[in-house]
């Protein structure tokens, strides 16, 4: 917990209690600080166990302080209680009965110890201090600290009597803190003296105890009657009071074991008004444990007013009637006789407690169910199927609406649900199918539901009570498959026709049969197959009402998941507790759907995807082994045959399209992990499923034109390939099934892949290097035209695909350089696209060049140059020549021009030993690769096709092999010229390290140069043949010459041109 929200709360706290103690404190002044009471009991929501602690503290200290006298301290508890929110009051519920757990597990503790002292006794007594220490904070040392404290419990037998005083019904207020002090005394300064002293605090009853609540119930009294001030000051006091005894009879039901508690509630119990009746019941069979042996008085002034309850009370009284006498009474089933016989005179339509008679019935024979099986047997199928559910005698009342409320419901409809609930509560008394009873009842449940409410379809029923009897069938088919029995005899389609309530056209129906599932699937009762028909509320049309389903879901799962860490022998039921283990009963569900009649169906199919998706949502984790499991999962399905209509071929398509919709959803939600087999096999259940077949099902089932989350759609199928394929082109999914990792198209599959840039980077530096194997393995003479060709059709490909199309804008040229000139600088790579490539080792024998992704790949690197001038209108190239020149003073040398004029687009290329170049550039004999005109381009074509004379390895050569990247690469900026300034661009140049080379000035173009070289002219010769035969020093000079006379051929004419006019002008 953040000590921001911790100061903040104690803050406020501190600020209601200062103000509430003042004897003079206005009506204003309480209004303005009542909020924080809602507020501070909101904070218990938090799942964070300080938070939760910190709040009980609160309510301790300043909400009701522990200090005060029993009757202010119920006063104000009363006040507090009666003036809360909705939310507020659930917040502070859930914190007393959370306390009262705490206090049960320490109770089943001590209860341990009074054992021998055996192995079997240490094993139980680990998983209580397990949940004790997820009471506290930092559970890891807070389990060590408990461990310690419960040796110390071993061999302190006063700390042991202690803690037994503490949590008896018996112990006063004061005596709990008298306890607790001396508790922690004896414990000293150890490091369990944190830990213990909150789990104390957290169990002690600092603020309920008899006398405590002799107090509450006089306040409350006084609000029943009607009397005294605080019904002047509050709103339905006499209910908030009820209710607010009802909650700690259940927390405190030892501090109503008084005569003057059970006086006050015989009182409470014949009030006219029948809530208070009704909890008044409630709290006598929370706390009526032993009172016939302790106050035969009050008992034998209570049974009588329990037995008339029974006969002629409301529903609800009885109900709750019946449970109190099965709680008092020891000889029960003597006293169920005595009023079985008046009720079953009450069953007749005339009768004024004809729904009584039918309630009470049906909770006695929960109860007692063999005692009284033969009078059941003749009642059930004689009287409640034949006369009650199978007849309609009543017109029904035009209603066109979904639903009404409950006083406009007909006593013909109420008889019908009563006596499906009387049915029902009889078969979990009985827990065994005799005489096919379980198979009848579900069968006729399922028909009512079947039918939309109207059981026997002749058209007497309406709207809205066909919604409620459709209601009450799957309510009562959700309390029968509680019982194992009985969920064992549920066909599949009893089972598919009860989900389908959860998308009925009635928003009530929808809303309660939600509530009731959801309430069934949090006690754990409930199989873990229903929790599959959440699923259908991926269809849900109302919001609010489908982020709550949701929230149902998440709750559940987390429930289950916590359940199996707390409970170690869980582990032996995974299958049927584990949450993943729904999406098998999830596929086979939806797979059934009414409206799914082909497999081919699109609309329905996205429908379906939906609800998978609302299921799939909260239980996929961010891990690579819940992938793979549930991948495995998905493969095993499409190896079996649906169990309900195995040798249907329609019907498996249909489960093998809802596979296919949930691969698909799962390679979205996971589109960067590579699929490994998981080491365990999933369990399919056999009622499903039948064996799987040995052949493995590699087929897609899903439409061509069907949208898939997943764009790449074969990872979707399971491939079987060779085991010696690598990971790399395929994966194996979870069944052994090979899976296709990528696509066809290399460019798409690295964008929709989870590579990252050095696995792309290693990817090309490979693919270089076996091309560069592939050449070393032909004879130099061997790399003519037809390389030139394949080479030159790469290049053209490359070049001119869309991707790379900005970076064909720029001159390729070739570059030698010696051994000692290094460039350190790197050339940094767009976003969004590739890396540059790492140079790998080529053999000189290699003629051809590798294109990969539009750049030029070889042995080694060249380095393009954009001329200043480049790319500009004439009239601006003059101004800028001009301008130049009258810096300079003259007309420079083009080596002096070149060197200080900026380079406004560089590339990275390699150095090229081949006399192979790429189209769309001109080489000269020392290898600078210029841009050329459409007729040097036509020329330089021809001269490729020419056979080359074989290249001689060379000093040059040999070194280059050796270089790094380091060496080889020209830092320059990308191509495109928007990502560096000018500016920029030209300061990198300037940074260069520069040779000082032997460069003479102002040399023709067209004159010779006494090493034999040329200057580039005639495009296409072969280069090696003069570089071989040329020494290091004339190398170098070729080099700084071809350098100097690098342009474009309009640049060279209106060079020469310029020369002419100042011979003239001399």
């Amino acid at each position: 917990m953040s000590k921001v929200r911790s100061s903040a709360l104690m803050g406020l706290a501190q600020i209601y209690k200062n103000i509430m103690k003042m004897p003079d404190a206005t009506p204003d002044q309480v209004t303005k600080v009542a909020w924080i009471r809602n507020k501070v009991l909101h904070t218990y929501y938090q799942n964070n166990v300080e938070d939760r602690i910190l709040v009980e503290k609160i309510l301790n200290t300043s909400l009701v302080p522990y200090s005060a006298e029993p009757e202010e301290r119920m006063k104000t508890l009363f006040y507090l209680y009666a003036q809360l929110d909705e939310h507020a009051v659930k917040a502070l519920n859930e914190l007393l009965k959370y306390q009262y757990s705490i206090r049960c597990t320490v109770r089943q503790l001590l209860e341990l110890h009074r054992c021998a002292d055996t192995e079997e006794r240490a094993k139980a007594m680990l998983p209580k201090i397990n949940q004790l220490a997820r009471c506290l904070r930092e559970p890891t040392k807070a389990q060590d600290h408990l461990k310690k404290f419960n040796q110390i419990l071993v061999k302190d037998i006063r700390i042991r009597q202690l803690l037994s005083k503490l949590l008896s019904g018996e112990c006063t207020c004061k005596a709990a803190e008298i306890h607790v002090k001396e508790i922690m005394t004896k414990m000293g300064t150890s490091n369990t003296l944190y830990s213990v002293k909150v789990l104390l605090e957290r169990i002690a009853p600092l603020l309920i105890d008899r006398v405590a609540i002799s107090a509450l119930m006089k306040f409350v009294d006084d609000a029943v009657r009607g009397l005294g001030e605080i019904t002047d000051e509050l709103r339905n006091a006499s209910e908030a009071g009820m209710k607010l005894l009802m909650t700690l009879s259940f927390v405190f039901p030892g501090a109503f074991h008084t005569e003057t508690a059970f006086e006050y509630l015989i009182t409470f119990l014949r009030h006219e008004d029948e809530t208070v009746a009704e909890l008044t019941l409630q709290i006598f069979a929370n706390t009526g444990q032993g009172l016939q042996e302790d106050f035969p008085n009050i008992y034998s002034s209570l049974l009588p007013v329990l037995q008339s309850m029974v006969k002629i009370g409301t529903p609800r009284q009885a109900k709750h009637a019946i449970k109190c006498i099965a709680v008092l009474c020891k000889n029960k089933e003597a006293i169920f006789g005595q009023v079985f016989e008046h009720l079953k005179r009450s069953l007749d339509f005339e009768s004024a407690n004809f729904e009584t008679a039918l309630v009470s019935i049906g909770h006695i024979a929960q109860l007692c169910p063999q005692e009284f099986a033969v009078d059941l047997k003749g009642i059930v199928a004689r009287f409640i199927v034949k006369e009650v559910l199978m007849q309609d005698r009543s017109e029904p009342l035009d209603n066109e609406d979904s639903w009404c409320p409950d006083h406009m419901v007909s006593d013909e409809t109420i008889a019908k649900i009563q006596g499906m609930k009387l049915i029902m509560r009889w078969l979990l008394g009985l827990k065994s199918n005799q005489s096919n009873l379980g198979i009848s009842t579900l069968r006729m449940l399922h028909t009512n539901i079947a039918h939309e409410g109207d059981l026997m379809e002749r058209g007497k029923v309406n709207k809205p009570e066909m919604a409620r009897l459709r209601l009450a069938a799957g309510s009562c088919i959700l309390k029968l498959v509680q019982e194992s029995c009985y969920a064992e005899l549920i066909t599949h389609e009893q089972f598919q026709g009860l989900a389908v309530l959860i998308n009925d056209p009635c928003y009530e129906v929808r809303v309660r049969f939600a509530q009731k599932l959801h309430r069934g699937l949090m006690n754990l009762r409930l199989p873990l197959q229903y929790l599959a028909i959440l699923s259908l509320a991926g269809q849900e049309p109302v919001k609010e009402f489908k982020a709550q389903i949701k929230q149902f879901l998440i709750g559940n799962i987390n429930k289950r998941r916590e359940y199996m860490k707390q409970h170690s022998a869980a582990q032996a039921k995974t299958y049927s507790l584990l949450p993943e283990y729904v999406l098998p009963y999830t596929i086979h569900l939806l797979a059934h759907d009414s409206d799914f009649e082909s497999y081919e169906d699109k609309p329905v199919l996205l429908n379906l995807r939906d609800c998978l998706l609302f299921v799939m949502d909260p239980l996929i984790k961010s891990d690579n082994h819940t992938f793979n499991f549930y991948k495995k999962l998905f493969d095993a399905i499409k190896q079996t045959a649906d169990a309900q209509e195995p040798k249907d071929e329609d019907t498996n398509k249909k489960l093998y399209a809802v596979c296919d919709l949930a691969i698909d959803i799962l390679m979205s939600k996971a589109p960067h992990f590579i699929l490994k087999d998981y080491p365990a096999n999933p369990m399919l259940p056999s009622k499903l499923f039948t064996a799987p077949n040995l052949n493995v099902n590699t087929k897609v089932y899903l439409p061509k034109d069907f949208p898939l989350l997943n764009k790449k759609k074969a990872s979707m199928q399971a491939i079987p390939v060779s085991p010696k394929l690598t990971a790399a082109t395929d994966t194996k999914n979870n069944t052994g099934i090979k899976v296709s990792a990528r696509e066809n198209k290399p460019n798409n599959a690295m964008k929709s892949s989870g590579r990252t840039k050095e696995g792309t980077k290693g990817q090309k530096t490979n693919t270089i290097t076996e091309e560069s194997k592939r050449s070393e393995s032909r004879s130099p003479r061997k790399s003519d035209r037809k390389e030139n060709e394949k080479v030159q059709n790469k290049t053209s490909t490359k070049l001119h695909s869309p991707a790379r199309q900005k970076q064909t804008k720029l001159t390729d040229f070739a570059t030698k350089r010696t051994k000692n000139d290094k460039q350190n600088l790197r050339q940094s790579p767009r976003k969004g696209k590739d890396a540059p490539l790492t140079p790998t080792k080529t053999s000189s024998k290699s003629s051809s060049q590798l294109v990969n992704g539009g750049r030029l790949q070889s042995a080694n690197k060249t380095t393009p140059v954009k001329s200043k001038f480049v790319g500009k209108s004439p009239q601006r190239r003059d101004s800028d020549r001009k301008r130049i020149d009258n810096e300079s003073g003259g007309s420079p040398s083009p080596a002096k021009r070149f060197k200080t004029s900026p380079i406004k687009g560089t590339r990275q290329v390699v150095k090229n030993l081949s006399p192979v170049l790429s189209s769309g550039s001109s080489s000269d004999k020392s290898g600078i690769a210029v841009r050329s005109s459409p007729r040097k381009r036509q020329a330089g074509e021809k001269s490729l096709n020419k056979k080359p004379l074989p290249i001689k390895r060379t000093r040059m050569a040999r070194g280059s092999q050796n270089s790094t990247d380091e060496d080889n690469i020209i830092p320059s900026p990308s191509s495109t010229n928007s990502s560096v300034s000018p500016r920029k661009q030209s300061k990198v140049v300037t940074d260069m390290p520069k040779k000082a080379y032997p460069i003479r000035s102002n040399v023709r173009r067209s004159a010779s140069i006494p090493n034999g070289t040329s200057d580039g002219e005639e495009e296409g010769t072969p280069e090696t043949v003069a570089v071989t035969s040329m020494s290091p020093k004339k190398r170098a000079a070729a080099l700084a010459k071809a350098i100097e006379t690098v342009g474009t051929e309009e640049e060279e004419e209106e060079l020469n041109i310029k020369r002419r006019i100042r011979k003239r002008k001399r």
